[in-house]
């Protein structure tokens, strides 16, 4: 697993720069200020670094960083791709960032789109990148009680107890918002017993109001109904001269228009539907009055019917469907609410259930961080002897928290006593900035092997060192690219000489611009540029002796 290649464009001064990588020790120099921390800006993009406008080159309206990674090596991180929907060819994809001026920057991974986010995620799993920053994160606690875990091989128990606080922290949450709700309901709950209750007793029926109207109406004119219907009931067939009577007398002309004209026949048949109809209108008329009552009692009884739900319309409506509604609400709230005792002592036993499991995965992970501590100590305190700080001590501390956090039930702290007579302290109080570069390199050699990421990045760690401490460092850098990859950027002519791959970066001024090469060194150039580094003159023989020597001892 490694980063096979790496190409920047138009990224602050590289407008256009391919490299492509191998296995084992790989160096980066070049003078001050050439660039070469560009690179790992760029690699830091691919795992989810933020992108920043201000990084795309003069003239351009955006950069570009890709890189191609084997991800085979990583379980973790092909099962995250592959849950993504992204396919990888053999193990191995490429990483795409684009930064925009305008607009929202952008992320692929083989080609399909992704998230800043999701490609840091699968970054991480495979690159790691150690410079001043990176130093300074070891100081904090988070970072070295992460540290501990991955040496002793127990970061997935300590997974398993963050998520066994989180279900905890979720539970009380639960809980605690669901004791308040019953509180409210509670002081709540009379008030929706009396709305069900009016609403209940009430019996609405769908509807039942517009009937109640018409019904009032009907009653309330009862007299007036049954005088009209009655009257015309007469007029139609029992008065003198009556309205049947006058169509009777109708009925000798039209059949003698008949008889005399055929089509006068249609006059008959028109005049006995008339009678035919009136007949029937005046038997509906006389069923009509017959049915027709007063009756007082009743009028009262829908009047103060209606009045009950004009009330309840006031009060819950303004329709007789929104008073239904507001009685199914206040049920099913009174529901919740009487059923809120069950659901708290449920939350209760899961609650005592979660803080139990958590606390038995403390438990495990005490035990087992306190059996990797001293060990852990012991080696990274050997680590140190060949890094100039032989007679330093490594220690790590396990403080018992009053109550299990997110990380444990102890605080984990790393100590160190860089000077013999002095009590360890903390890497942030005791350990200055070449020191701490040695002492991270010390814990990286440790920890190699243990883990991801395989694929390890240093920016400028041997700052601040030099003569027999560099080559100490070297060696031990070429020691940790055994069997994985290491960039270095460096200064150091001893580091340089170890290396498997070697580029330089190299600054080229330009009448309006500046732009940055990079090339990979072989044969001579090799030789001239390590001698650059020794501090001597290039184009001397003494100095090409010198760095030839140099690079041969680096091969021994």
């Amino acid at each position: 697993m490694s980063l096979r290649e790496l190409r920047v464009r138009n990224f602050a001064v590289i407008r256009d720069a391919t490299i492509e990588l191998g296995p084992g020790l790989v160096v980066l120099t070049g003078e001050t200020g050439a660039g070469k921390s560009l690179l790992v800006g760029a690699l830091a993009l691919l795992r989810g670094g933020r992108p920043s406008a201000s990084l795309i080159a003069a003239g351009e309206d955006r950069a570009v960083v890709e890189g191609l990674i084997d991800f085979s090596g990583s379980p973790g991180a092909v099962a995250l791709l592959q849950e993504s929907g992204i396919d990888l060819d053999e193990g191995w994809a490429v990483l795409r960032r684009e930064i925009r001026g305008r607009g929202r920057h952008r992320a692929w991974i083989n080609g399909s789109p992704c998230t800043a986010a999701l490609m840091g995620q699968a970054g991480r799993r495979v690159l790691e990148i150690h410079g001043q920053h990176q130093q300074r994160r070891l100081a904090a606690e988070s970072e070295q009680r992460r540290t501990l875990d991955r040496f002793g091989g127990h970061e997935e128990l300590a997974a398993d107890h963050a998520a066994r606080f989180d279900l905890v922290q979720t539970t009380r949450a639960k809980l605690t918002k669901a004791r308040k709700l019953a509180a409210e309901g509670r002081a709540r709950a009379d008030y929706l017993r009396f709305v069900v209750s009016e609403t209940a007793e009430a019996e609405i029926r769908p509807g039942e109001d517009a009937e109640l109207e018409a019904e009032e109406r009907r009653l309330a004119h009862a007299s007036e109904l049954r005088e009209h219907s009655g009257n015309l009931q007469y007029q139609i067939n029992e008065a003198d001269g009556s309205v049947l009577d006058a169509l009777g007398q109708m009925s000798g002309p039209l059949e003698a228009m008949r008889r005399a004209d055929d089509s006068a026949g249609d006059f008959v048949a028109l005049h006995r539907s008339a009678v035919d109809a009136l007949g029937d209108l005046a038997r509906q008329l006389a069923v009509y009055r017959d049915r027709v009552e007063h009756d007082p009692g009743r009028l009262d009884e829908v009047r103060a019917r209606r009045d009950r739900l004009q009330a309840l319309k006031r009060k819950y409506g303004p329709s007789l469907e929104d008073v239904v509604a507001k009685s199914r609400e206040a049920a099913e709230e009174l529901s919740r609410i009487e059923s809120a005792d069950q659901e708290i002592s449920t939350l209760d036993s899961e609650l005592a259930a979660a803080v139990e499991g958590m606390r038995k995965t403390a438990v495990r992970l005490s035990s087992a961080r306190f059996a990797a501590a001293e060990s852990f100590a012991e080696q990274v305190t050997e680590a140190l002897q060949p890094l100039g700080l032989s007679r330093s001590v490594f220690e790590v501390t396990l403080e018992p928290l009053d109550s299990p956090g997110r990380g444990g039930a102890e605080q984990v702290q790393f100590l160190v006593s860089t000077n013999p007579g002095f009590p360890p302290g903390s890497l942030a109080q005791v350990a200055s900035g070449g020191e701490m570069s040695r002492l991270m390199l010390g814990v990286e050699s440790v920890l190699a092997g243990r883990g991801e990421p395989p694929v390890m990045v240093f920016d400028e760690i041997d700052a601040g060192i030099g003569g027999e401490v560099a080559h100490r460092v070297a060696r031990a850098l070429q020691t940790l690219a055994e069997g994985r990859q290491v960039l270095a950027v460096t200064h150091l002519a001893q580091l340089a000489s170890r290396a498997d791959q070697h580029f330089v970066v190299t600054k080229r001024p330009g009448v309006d611009t500046t732009e940055v090469e990079i090339a990979r060194l072989t044969g001579g150039e090799r030789v001239r540029e390590v001698a650059r580094m020794l501090g001597g003159d290039q184009g001397s023989e003494v100095s090409r002796a010198h760095a030839s020597e140099q690079l041969r001892a680096a091969r021994r």
